[in-house]
């Protein structure tokens, strides 16, 4: 599905940020965009660049993770402007939200994300963590997007096996 234009695309991000009333990493909003949104992951990045650009959205780092937050011009953004998008769009987008809440909350002890490093490669980082603190971080270099994001995916769906793995080769 395409969207009507760019503002509706930069409402539709500010929307999921501020709904989910907490920071977010790059993996987490591309999850719940592909799913819920007719935005495409280049578009999204596009996006994230210039609403941090514009101020609407902070880019954060909290050990080694990316993550945004919509800034209070955000959301005053956002709530001025919040009649462009269509309700259907934002019922699509709560039901996608209600149900991945407790994934995003998952998500926030494993993580996953990937970053092209400027060279042809893309950089790979996954951590999982208790308490606030890290249990294991990897970071990997690979020779492609869709290595990088099975990566990530696997990391996701099977933190515990990676663990026991990566404890096992030290012993």
């Amino acid at each position: 599905m395409e969207y009507a234009n760019d503002t509706q695309d930069k409402l539709i991000v500010l929307y999921i940020i501020s709904k989910l009333n907490k920071s977010i990493t790059n993996l987490q909003m591309v999850d719940l965009i592909l799913d819920s949104t007719g935005i495409d992951y280049f578009t999204l990045q596009d996006l994230l660049i210039r609403l941090q650009n514009a101020g609407l959205i902070n880019l954060f780092y909290q050990n080694d993770i990316r993550y945004y937050k919509i800034t209070e011009e955000g959301e005053q953004l956002l709530d001025s402007l919040m009649n462009l998008v269509p309700e259907f769009i934002l019922f699509r987008i709560d039901g996608k939200i209600e149900d991945s809440k407790k994934e995003v909350q998952q998500k926030s002890v494993v993580y996953a994300d990937f970053f092209p490093d400027g060279k042809g490669l893309y950089q790979v980082k996954c951590k999982i963590s208790e308490g606030g603190e890290p249990l294991v971080e990897l970071s990997i270099s690979v020779n492609s997007r869709e290595q990088a994001i099975m990566i990530c995916n696997d990391w996701y769906e099977n933190p515990s096996k990676y663990y026991i793995d990566i404890i096992k080769m030290f012993n």
